[in-house]
């Protein structure tokens, strides 16, 4: 009964916040936890922020706790990967269908399609802060995704860029499981908040060049060429930097690793024979 009520406030309370939007609140803001999981099972978890209204949002990403070594980093922005610098924010424009995806220190600006997922419905629910939601899954960008969303909130948005289902995405997880969103707070934004995220955008717009995602995937992918390169002249630096004295042992060491394999091939092959010779 408790359960039912409060189903029924966060409904009405959902209710009153679309119906002020036409008055004073125009967005809300929607905190997400995302954890990855490494290969080691260890994991690191990033706080991101979805700021959206009914035609626009904008995806922040924000610091990072590393569960592993407990290294808590709140609130810095920093690169999430090797092949891009700075704050990364992803634009999603309803109204052109366009999707841009910014780093802060670079200067270009990555334009995108808004891709229309091919969502299957699924008959689950579950409750998740107070909303009902409905389970869907999808294949998307080479993984099989699994969601939560809610028709509570009137969003056709969720994290990443992940979209286009008839209410906002609360929770997905990757078919691995090594990527997870979940929300873990909800706030409401006035006009100007989401108008202040429309004139940055204008702004990189027109101070940076665009590039489509398939020239982005091509710089890219030159860029790990660069850093495989790179890696393998390091290692060969390292190896010319040790002592020829170590280099001679640790040859002298697999030569003898190497014999002493092949002392016993010769003694297996030595005893199936005699084991053969026996039952003949």
């Amino acid at each position: 009964m408790a359960e039912s009520m409060l189903r029924k406030k966060r409904v009405l309370l959902s209710f009153i916040l679309l119906l002020s939007f036409s008055t004073i609140i125009f967005s809300q803001e929607f905190t997400y936890e995302r954890t990855n999981i490494r290969m080691d099972s260890s994991k690191v978890i990033y706080h991101e922020v979805l700021n959206v209204s009914k035609d626009f949002s904008v995806y922040t990403k924000l610091g990072a706790k590393d569960t592993l070594n407990s290294r808590k980093q709140e609130n810095v922005t920093e690169a999430y990967s090797p092949l891009h610098q700075g704050e990364e924010k992803l634009y999603k424009d309803f109204k052109t269908g366009k999707l841009y995806i910014d780093f802060s220190k670079e200067k270009t600006v990555i334009q995108d399609s808004l891709n229309i997922i091919p969502w299957k419905l699924e008959n689950e629910y579950k409750d998740i802060l107070g909303f009902k939601a409905q389970k869907a899954t999808a294949e998307f960008r080479k993984n099989l995704w699994t969601v939560w969303f809610t028709k509570d909130l009137p969003y056709f948005d969720g994290p990443w860029k992940l979209n286009s289902l008839p209410g906002l995405i609360l929770e997905a997880q990757s078919m691995e499981g090594h990527m997870i969103y979940k929300v873990i707070k909800i706030s409401n934004k006035d006009a100007s908040a989401i108008e202040k995220e429309k004139k940055e955008l204008r702004g990189i717009l027109d101070a940076k060049k665009i590039v489509s995602a398939q020239e982005n995937s091509l710089l890219e992918k030159k860029k790990r060429s660069e850093i495989v390169a790179y890696l393998r002249i390091r290692q060969d630096q390292v190896q010319q930097s040790v002592p020829a004295d170590q280099k001679n042992e640790k040859a002298a060491g697999m030569q003898m690793f190497n014999k002493k394999m092949e002392e016993e091939k010769k003694i297996k092959s030595k005893t199936k024979k005699l084991v053969i010779e026996s039952f003949e």
